[in-house]
């Protein structure tokens, strides 16, 4: 197969390029909240039964609060214990497919202003391998003698391929970019693409990717770009919550409210906030029946609530008070709201 890959060549252009392209560490600074897959590569065939790595990168100048991996539009992971931690993590989820088909990947992050990505996606197909039907002697016919074809002069097969930048820090990006002319096929790693493209990596450690061309006379040649990288991708860092959240607002019923005779009550209550999420909400529910001795409800106390309310079934002739508190996840309990109270008379 005759080329032309004229180093020089491909030496200009990335200098060109780099004063007009940005990166993907670049493109994060300038603001927004972004999302994009390392792998699987697109269009990727692979046999059933073997397990797919999901691995990609999100940004967002506020930090990334999560992010979300659907699977033919069903949401089937929510990835928010990120392994790196503010603007700019990296996720990573495997899995393997039960059935043969083809399955739409997609990736979305969210910033903690509130902000959403816009999905990156990849497809995949699943499928068996190919079965290799088994020759015998008594099945193998003798070919008959090729025809003379005439010669014909091919057109020239031209091939470009490098990274742009070349170079790059631990946890940077790069894009992998190539333009290939009188081709058959093209094949960046395993996967077949078009004659001009990028694809965009992240990497921590130097890494070299190869495009395979096949010219029109058939024949196939390997080109390869190695992608030194310097310095190591930063550790997770671990931190630890122990702030307690707020005390929640009680609503209803109101202070000193008498419900009339009624047979069950609404406790109603505001939601709090926390950064480790709220896990649970708590109630406790006292009352007496005239002689202020407070003693425990049938059911008390409440826990493990996740709504912001709870149905109480009292009884007549009976002054009940209630009090709230929240659980985040990380299992720090904050404090009790004050007391509020409610009377249920007889009549």
């Amino acid at each position: 197969m005759k080329r032309r890959f004229t180093p020089w060549r491909v030496s200009f252009l990335l200098c060109a390029l780099a004063s007009i392209t940005a990166g993907c560490g670049q493109s994060a600074a300038q603001g927004g909240t972004f999302a994009w897959l390392d792998v699987p590569l697109n269009d990727l065939t692979i046999p059933l039964g073997q397990e797919i790595r999901i691995e990609g990168h999100a940004s967002d100048p506020t930090g990334v609060s999560r992010v979300e991996i659907w699977v033919n539009q069903e949401l089937t992971w929510t990835l928010d214990d990120l392994s790196t931690s503010g603007d700019f993590v990296r996720f990573s989820q495997s899995w393997i497919p039960q059935e043969e088909g083809d399955y739409f990947i997609l990736a979305a992050a969210s910033g903690n202003g509130g902000e959403s990505s816009t999905p990156a996606s990849v497809i995949v197909h699943v499928g068996r391998l190919p079965v290799v039907a088994l020759v015998t002697e008594e099945s193998i016919e003798e070919p008959d003698p090729p025809t003379p074809t005439p010669v014909t002069d091919l057109p020239e097969t031209i091939v470009q391929f490098w990274a742009d930048p070349l170079q790059i820090e631990a946890d940077a990006c790069t894009l992998l970019r190539w333009h290939v002319e009188n081709a058959e096929k093209v094949v960046l790693g395993s996967t077949e693409v078009s004659e001009q493209g990028s694809y965009e990596v992240c990497l921590c450690e130097s890494t070299s990717y190869r495009l395979t061309v096949t010219g029109l006379d058939g024949n196939a040649e390997e080109f390869k770009v190695s992608i030194p990288v310097s310095g190591t991708c930063a550790p997770p860092t671990m931190e630890i919550d122990e702030t307690p959240p707020a005390a929640p607002a009680l609503l209803k019923p109101l202070d000193g409210s008498d419900l009339g005779p009624v047979a069950d009550a609404i406790l109603r209550w505001n939601a709090v906030s926390d950064e480790s999420g709220i896990a649970q909400y708590q109630v406790q529910v006292q009352r007496h029946s005239g002689d202020n001795d407070w003693t425990a409800a049938p059911g008390n106390p409440w826990t493990g609530l996740a709504d912001t309310q709870l149905l109480l079934t009292v009884e007549y002739g009976y002054t009940y008070r209630w009090r709230v508190r929240a659980v985040d996840g990380a299992g720090n309990a904050g404090p009790w709201s004050g007391w509020f109270t409610f009377k249920v008379p007889l009549t």
